[in-house]
């Protein structure tokens, strides 16, 4: 199964501390133990959630790679 991942910046750093690097090793260990699953994709930004003007987010539910 291809997996894409995505990241992004947390507005509440207190309930949601993890850093984009820390999100993309969390991710990335979770599909390692999928039997079959292969990240395809890897969709990252690196502005808050605040808002839905997210370009990752865009392209990923388009299906484009980056």
């Amino acid at each position: 199964m291809r997996i894409a991942t995505y990241t992004r910046i947390s507005t509440d750093e207190a309930n949601q501390p993890y850093s984009l690097g820390a999100q993309r090793d969390r991710l990335e260990a979770f599909v390692a133990i999928q039997p079959g699953w292969t990240i395809s994709a890897r969709f990252e930004d690196r502005a808050s959630g605040k808002s839905l003007e997210r370009p990752a987010l865009t392209a990923g539910r388009r299906g484009a790679k980056t």
